[in-house]
């Protein structure tokens, strides 16, 4: 069992965490899912299922959700992104390996793999009536289902061995170059 924080580091533009228990210390990529530096180099991280939505979404699937409260006795405005416009832009804060043309940079995507083939979901597959991909990676299944309106999509279904995250495209592929691509054309529409 590990306890990561957040190591104040960045790899390929993206966070890397530390394990508070580890001694000595590793450094670990989100976006590779294995350590990058120290006694932990190469080993493998399970992810955990993670949504990107609203509120009034999730709140509408879970109505059992409890929330920590914002006064945390810090002097923080929670209601305000330290991002800003960051999310906005196409620039990027920091430098990365790989820079990939296929999408727009900050395209949000879904990233899913299975052993060792890759493949990003951009928002932009989805539509009003188009609001489902039923997929196959490495011979595995995987559905993902879209809300038109928290615009946020979600992995649904998928056989133990397919493994998903959300990121922006430039990060995703900043990791993963030999990804492909599910888009638009290459899902069959399906209305709810």
């Amino acid at each position: 069992e590990r306890e990561f924080g957040v190591s104040g580091r960045l790899y390929n533009s993206n966070v890397l965490m530390y394990d508070r228990r580890g001694k000595p210390e590793s450094l670990w990529s989100q976006l590779k899912t294995t350590g990058v530096t120290g006694p932990g180099m190469e080993k493998t991280l399970k992810t955990l299922p993670v949504e990107l939505t609203t509120w009034n979404d999730w709140k509408a699937r879970h109505p059992e959700t409890e929330v920590l409260s914002q006064n945390t006795g810090h002097q923080r405005d929670y209601s305000v992104s330290p991002y800003g416009g960051y999310f906005t832009t196409p620039q990027l804060m920091f430098p990365v390996d790989h820079e990939d043309t296929r999408l727009p940079t900050k395209t949000r995507v879904i990233g899913i793999w299975s052993e060792d083939k890759f493949t990003a979901i951009p928002i932009t597959a989805f539509s009003e009536t188009n609001t489902e991909i039923h997929s196959t990676i490495n011979g595995k299944t995987f559905s993902v289902v879209y809300s038109p309106d928290s615009k946020s999509m979600r992995v649904v279904d998928a056989d133990p061995e397919v493994q998903w995250m959300y990121s922006f495209w430039f990060a995703w592929a900043a990791f993963h170059a030999e990804s492909s691509i599910i888009t638009a054309s290459d899902a069959e529409p399906v209305q709810r």
